[in-house]
């Protein structure tokens, strides 16, 4: 007999979640990795090879940043920028950082279609202080695919913990500059912590 009932559709193949922790301003100040902390997974159709109808899973956890912020390149919506879809409202306060003019909300989800089930393709796109116009708009860089830019997303283990605001994360992570210049493994870096520095 089938494994299901012909009235259940098969279930949709589902990938590994995956945390994207994400930083808007990489050549100023802080270091800290929080301006944008998601969880994301993705469900598909057809096989591993082929995969068609692809949907990314998107739970955002921290939005620590004062600039608008948005995945995908939907900045015209204001309902999309990321502080509204956490707060119901325009917003420039840190959430889920430990920021003293920051804000504290449970995480929220939702969808969107994807090209590719990898992650690091997902766009990110920062704004200008008063969000004027769309020319102002920055894509974050995808590191590792031959730019000289400094990294501004990485691509981590679901259950690492995000800093706090104005940290840098090599406090958080000490080991974070050696795994950087590939001097050890990735898991070492999430399994080295000084939990002072981190979000709980």
């Amino acid at each position: 007999s089938p494994a299901y009932p012909p009235t259940t559709p098969d279930p949709e193949p589902t990938t590994e979640t995956k945390r994207v922790m994400c930083e808007d301003l990489g050549n100023t100040y802080d270091f800290d990795f929080n301006d944008l902390v998601f969880d994301v997974y993705y469900t598909y159709k057809g096989t591993e090879a082929n995969k068609t109808n692809i949907t990314a899973h998107i739970t955002l956890q921290a939005v620590g940043g004062t600039l608008p912020i948005y995945i995908g390149k939907d900045t015209a919506d204001p309902t999309k920028e990321l502080h509204y879809r956490m707060l119901g409202q325009a917003s420039s306060s840190p959430i889920n950082v430990a920021a003293s003019n920051g804000v504290t909300h449970s995480p929220v989800s939702f969808t969107m279609s994807a090209t590719s089930t990898d992650p690091n393709d997902i766009i990110i796109c920062v704004g200008t202080a008063g969000n004027e116009a769309t020319d102002k708009i920055t894509i974050l860089p995808v590191s590792g695919r031959g730019s000289s830019l400094a990294p501004q997303k990485i691509c981590v283990p679901f259950s690492t913990k995000w800093l706090k605001e104005n940290m840098q994360i090599e406090q958080g992570y000490p080991r974070f500059d050696e795994w950087v210049n590939g001097r050890i493994q990735e898991a070492e870096v999430w399994s080295n912590i000084d939990p002072t520095y981190l979000y709980e």
